[in-house]
């Protein structure tokens, strides 16, 4: 008798569960990874999902940028915190990669901040012009990381990238052609 009300139980359960399953949709939270492998250097490479180009971002200061607009290009993901002692030791290489790559990659900075004042210093004293966007949990964990900083470069064809923890000028030598 006791099987049976275990198996009734998981009967009732999965029965009144059977409506969700028909009504799912998609996962807005979805990886835009869909695959990924290690290379030398610390280095990841692998292939970013059609659906992070349906995307739009909120700049700091108000701009939207919409990613469809961006495919076709190399595309500059750089995840980071004013908090971050790698974020601020990385970030010259990446103002100055851009001053040098503005023409063929577009930038965009993912901001975590922890104290949005310092972090709008910080952005002035470095001159970073290149656009700001304050980085979204849901965002974040689309991109399946955990630490900071993180840069993402996106290949032209919209499908590839390769991604390091720290950049330095040698990561845009190398790999932007």
């Amino acid at each position: 008798m006791k099987n049976f009300n275990i198996i009734f139980i998981l009967i009732l359960f999965y029965s009144a569960n059977v409506p969700a399953k028909w009504l799912y949709k998609a996962d807005s939270t979805k990886s835009f990874i869909l695959t990924e492998r290690a290379l030398p250097d610390d280095q990841k490479t692998g292939e970013i999902s059609s659906a992070f180009w349906d995307v739009e971002l909120k700049t700091m200061d108000g701009k939207i940028l919409k990613m469809k607009s961006y495919r076709g290009k190399y595309v500059y993901l750089n995840f980071w915190g004013e908090w971050c002692p790698g974020c601020r030791e990385e970030m010259p290489s990446i103002v100055q990669a851009y001053k040098i790559y503005k023409n063929k990659v577009e930038f965009i900075g993912l901001l975590k901040p922890h104290d949005i004042i310092k972090a709008k210093k910080f952005i002035n004293d470095q001159d970073i012009i290149f656009p700001q966007v304050i980085l979204s949990k849901i965002f974040k964990k689309r991109f399946n990381f955990d630490g900071f900083p993180l840069s993402i470069l996106i290949f032209p064809d919209g499908r590839n990238y390769i991604r390091v923890d720290e950049v330095n000028k040698q990561f845009f030598d190398r790999d932007i052609k």
